[in-house]
C-alpha cells in the first residue's frame, strides 16, 4: 500500500512529520472517535482543541500521550478537511496514498475573535491525480 507524507507547519515552522496509508487513516479515525468520546466532546471539538493547542504554543505536548493524540487530532482535521482543487473532489483523506501534503496552520483575526487557517498543498504522487 502506498504512503503518503504530511508535513505540519504552525506559521511556517515545522511541527512534525506523518507518513501513512489508508488503512492507518482508518486507525487515526476510529480511536480519535473512541478518545473524543471518552473525554465528551465531538470528534470536531476534540480536533479543533488540538489544533488550536498546537497554533497558540507552536509545540506539541510534553507528555507522548497527549502528543500521540494531539497529533492524531491535527491529522484527523486536515485528512477531513475537503480539498480545495477542483481535480481532487472530496476530503483529502481520499488521497492518502496518492498525493503528500504540506499544511500551514496560522491564527487569523475574524470578527467576534480569532480561528486558524489550514493552508495546506496537495503534490500528487504521479500524473493521474493531477
Amino acid at each position: 500500500m502506498m504512503e503518503s507524507t504530511v508535513e505540519v507547519f504552525v506559521d511556517a515552522r515545522k511541527a512534525f512529520t506523518w507518513k501513512g496509508d489508508q488503512e492507518t487513516v482508518e486507525r487515526i479515525f476510529e480511536a480519535f472517535t473512541r478518545a473524543a468520546e471518552n473525554v465528551g466532546l465531538t470528534e470536531r471539538q476534540y480536533a479543533d482543541n488540538c489544533v488550536d493547542h498546537l497554533v497558540r504554543l507552536g509545540v506539541l505536548s510534553n507528555d507522548p500521550a497527549g502528543r500521540e493524540l494531539q497529533v492524531i487530532g491535527v491529522l484527523w482535521h486536515i485528512l477531513r478537511s475537503k480539498s480545495e482543487n477542483p481535480d481532487l473532489p472530496g476530503r483529502l483523506a481520499s488521497y492518502v496514498g496518492a498525493a503528500d501534503f504540506t499544511v500551514d496552520l496560522h491564527e487569523t483575526k475574524v470578527e467576534g475573535g480569532v480561528e486558524v487557517a489550514f493552508n495546506i498543498i496537495v503534490s500528487p504522487h504521479g500524473a493521474g491525480l493531477a
